[in-house]
């Protein structure tokens, strides 16, 4: 139990601070799995470590740690290409939906499957795209149907893949027991 009289209200703990370390830390070990080849489209785990920040942090510490996630992979030389600061918004963004979908929410596969559909659609398919075309300069009717199918491939995997690690038991406990305060919800 942590001493309430010496911590200022709304300031990080030590434990908060460690766990978004060690989920940084997830978030970089997932980008060094082999992908997954699923015949139309290869599939990567950065979605979980992603998802596994919104679910236990919140969107707001999520954002944060998807915009240090993408800087530093780039920084650290594991991005591919050139640093683009869009992809960076991106993933501020999807730190966002999978906070807002996630966090002190019960896993249901709908909710899974919506949240995961918003990823797909506003940050993959929207997002991603415009700054696809922005940086290759390609037209958006050239790389748009390759992406559609892509995603909507992916989008069932991840739903999945989601579902039945949130409904593990070990890891519904962990995310009970370090789970951050709201704060977006008054309570």
């Amino acid at each position: 139990m942590e001493n309430q009289v010496y911590r200022r209200k709304g300031a990080v703990t030590t434990l908060q601070l460690t766990t978004l370390a060690i989920l940084l830390a997830i978030r970089f070990a997932l980008d060094y799995l082999p992908e997954i080849d699923l015949g139309v489209t290869k599939m990567g785990f950065g979605f979980v470590g992603a998802a596994l920040t919104g679910a236990i942090a919140g969107p707001i510490p999520a954002m944060i740690l998807g915009a240090a996630h993408d800087i530093l992979k780039f920084a650290l030389g594991g991005a591919k290409g050139v640093y683009f600061p869009g992809y960076t918004l991106t993933a501020i963004v999807g730190g966002l939906i999978y906070g807002l979908g996630l966090h002190r929410q019960t896993k249901t596969p709908l909710r899974i499957f919506l949240t995961v559909l918003a990823v797909t659609l506003i940050c993959n398919l929207g997002l991603n795209t415009l700054w696809t075309m922005m940086v290759q300069k390609k037209a958006i009717m050239a790389i748009l149907p390759v992406r559609f199918y892509k995603n909507m491939a992916s989008l069932v995997v991840n739903s999945v893949v989601l579902y039945y690690l949130f409904n593990n038991e070990p890891v519904k406990r962990l995310i009970e027991q370090i789970q951050f305060p709201s704060l977006l919800r008054k309570k």
